[in-house]
């Protein structure tokens, strides 16, 4: 909200916010002089904080794409709070669905890889090639982005498995070589997150749909672009804690 002096330089209509009255303004009158103070709401700029606000109170607010955020915010909250691995892992995959697809048999491999500023197929093809280039020649960028694209492969077998077995237990580590899936515990949480930043940002700009917000997929990556992102994200992979790469819940 910004206050300024009101200066009656058109004929309208004053108003008294104590009496709460409007009073016409005649000419002639002093285009000079302050005649009150108006108070005007931004229309076209809003603060990240208001929209997460008004999607928690107002839920269709924002459309399909506002739904899609408050979904998948309740089923991330779920998963972070889950003590069995298959079920996290089938909570952040289904979080994961509530803002990558836009038609029910849709794929999300690519828009995983995406979020994590791996783009691919018609994605990154809707990159600018100067871009492109930049982000190949990123040090193991194309290293992360075979092994993520072999992971998220692996993570959807996986959340198939956990779905079709119903009330059988699944032996995750039977399903992941090696350490993959202590990799895959850590990653699939920060690519959610990394999902819900683009949403939040593409409802910023007044997307209302999950289709718009993939069709400006450029636009939605946060204050500082795409290369960023990614150099943040190869980061956090090859960072050296061994804790990074832990699951904190436990199996049962």
């Amino acid at each position: 909200m910004g206050l300024s002096p009101l200066r009656a330089t058109e004929a309208g209509y004053l108003y008294d916010v104590r009496r709460r009255t409007a009073s016409p303004l005649t000419p002639p009158w002093k285009g000079r002089e302050r005649a009150g103070i108006s108070a005007m709401m931004d229309e076209v700029a809003l603060h990240p904080l208001h929209v997460l606000n008004t999607l928690y109170v107002a839920p269709k607010a924002f459309g399909e794409l506002g739904d899609a955020f408050r979904r998948s915010s309740h089923w991330r909250e779920l998963a972070a709070g889950a003590d069995d691995e298959g079920e996290a892992l089938l909570l952040y995959w289904m979080a994961a669905e509530c803002l990558c697809k836009a038609r029910h048999d849709e794929e999300i491999g690519s828009k995983l890889l995406a979020a994590c500023g791996f783009p691919t197929g018609k994605v990154a093809q809707s990159l600018d090639v100067a871009l492109a280039r930049r982000l190949s020649g990123l040090p193991t960028y194309r290293q992360w982005r075979r092994q993520l694209a072999s992971l998220f492969d692996a993570l959807r077998r996986a959340r198939n498995q956990i779905v079709h077995a119903g009330y059988r237990h699944v032996e995750l580590p039977n399903l992941f070589p090696g350490d993959q899936l202590a990799l895959a515990m850590f990653v699939l949480p920060l690519t959610t997150r990394c999902l819900a930043d683009m949403a939040l940002e593409s409802l910023n700009l007044r997307h209302r749909t999950i289709t718009e917000m993939w069709q400006r997929y450029g636009t939605v990556m946060g204050p500082h672009g795409l290369e960023h992102h990614a150099t943040w994200f190869i980061d956090r992979l090859e960072d050296p804690r061994p804790a990074s790469l832990t699951w904190s819940g436990r199996q049962s």
